[in-house]
């Protein structure tokens, strides 16, 4: 049951019933750790084969056209039977490729003996040309960058737009298409930093502390999180590196009256609860009923006493509070491209037009919480995605609209740079 065999196998099972279900990719493979008995080696084969093709797709079928006719239009089975074994005869240097066209085969077997024969002869042929995988043509560059790295080529050419040069392009790409780092933040209402990492390297867990991001742990390497107790008691909460220095930059004092306009499922409101040291008060706002309920849990579990969740549409925001707030921050609705890395599957759900409706509903909330906000007042605007439509577009045509208020600092994390989920957070102040 626990053989790499069974990983392979499972591995495509699942990527059929994430096609089959819509489902997002992080549950299926969670579901198929759970129910499957794999050996440790086994769940990271299986996980990163998963992951591994959902985010090289377009890749994967701009290969398989060499060898099938309209590979993406294949029985579901087949197609990833080719997809898996492709993955790994590119990608995984540590899987012999006998073993991969083996195992190919006799998953073929199971669903149609008759294909069993084409499915020999494409994978053999795969192993023996697998040195000219990448030689996709760079005449047009943009173009060579959305095949070879598996972007939508709306992707590619919106993130051109924040940076400078095609070799800086280039290494934005590749990052999120790989895993980064798993980071915690340390809750110190309930511990120290220091004391967090006794605790959990008394336990053999190799964690180092982050430059430039005082609340932040690192994980060098993998661990399963479902061992670390202190996850489960609130003593720390896993938090990419981005989203911790959204509060970092944040900084609310002690006393100070806060709005978190989209703070489901919490982790960043309890943050700002801990950096106020659990004096003051703060509004946690989601417009979805279910949403809030996940925050007033992270908010037992965190020991943030001093938040107060509410059932709010935050577009609304100005007609619900007769008061003025010190910090409003606004974590906004957005298409998420900064978070790639963890959820391949946006790549291929989301689409160029979702933006519209996005930057509009991101236009509507920074115009509330801005007039929320006290005179010398903060609004906090972040997002995990890198756009300039969603991101500079949004800030600058609201300090444009807007006299009373100023640009106090804005930054971009990339992920090629600071090994992390790509982020934006601006800091706007009220004169």
């Amino acid at each position: 049951m626990g053989d790499k065999s069974n990983a392979r196998a499972q591995s495509i099972r699942a990527l059929m019933q994430i096609e089959r279900n819509n489902s997002y990719s992080n549950l299926v493979v969670n579901e198929f750790l759970k129910k499957h008995d794999f050996s440790k080696e086994d769940k990271g084969l299986f996980t990163k084969i998963v992951y591994g093709v959902i985010a090289n797709k377009s890749f994967l079928l701009w290969v398989l056209k060499k060898y099938v006719k309209r590979p993406h239009k294949q029985q579901a089975w087949l197609k990833y039977t080719l997809m898996t074994s492709l993955y790994q005869i590119a990608f995984l240097d540590n899987v012999p490729d006998y073993a991969v066209v083996n195992e190919g085969v006799n998953f073929v077997k199971r669903y149609n003996y008759k294909k069993v024969s084409f499915v020999n002869a494409v994978l053999r042929n795969i192993v023996r040309e697998k040195d000219e995988f990448f030689k996709v043509p760079t005449d047009d560059f943009l173009q060579y960058l959305s095949i070879r790295y598996s972007y939508p080529i709306w992707i590619v050419e919106e993130f051109s737009k924040v940076v400078s040069t095609n070799e800086q392009l280039e290494s934005l790409l590749v990052a999120m298409n790989s895993s980064h780092k798993t980071t915690i933040r340390v809750n110190t209402l309930k511990n120290s930093k220091q004391d967090l990492l006794t605790n959990l390297r008394e336990k053999g867990i190799d964690v180092a502390t982050v430059d430039k991001c005082e609340d932040a742990l690192v994980f060098n390497t993998s661990t399963p999180l479902q061992r670390i107790e202190e996850l489960k008691s609130g003593k720390c909460f896993v938090q990419s590196l981005g989203s911790i220095l959204v509060g970092e930059i944040a900084n609310p004092k002690p006393k100070d009256v806060v709005l978190d306009m989209c703070a489901a499922p919490g982790t960043k409101t309890t943050h700002l609860a801990q950096l106020m040291n659990n004096v003051g008060k703060i509004y946690a706002c989601d417009v979805h009923k279910h949403r809030v309920n996940l925050i007033k849990e992270s908010c037992i579990q965190a020991d943030a006493q001093i938040v107060e969740a509410i059932h709010l549409d935050s577009t609304k925001a100005n007609s619900y509070f007769t008061k003025k707030f010190d910090l409003v921050l606004l974590d906004a609705p957005c298409s998420g491209l900064g978070v790639i890395a963890n959820k391949p599957d946006i790549k291929w759900n989301k689409k160029k037009d979702d933006l519209k409706s996005i930057t509009k509903l991101q236009t509507d909330l920074i115009s509330n919480g801005i007039k929320l906000l006290k005179s010398k007042g903060t609004l906090i605007y972040s997002t995990c995605t890198l756009t300039k439509s969603e991101n500079e577009d949004i800030v600058n045509a609201a300090i444009k609209k807007d006299n009373s208020i100023s640009l106090k600092s804005e930054r971009r994390i990339l992920p090629d740079k600071e090994n992390t989920d790509g982020f934006y957070i601006a800091e706007i102040q009220k004169k």
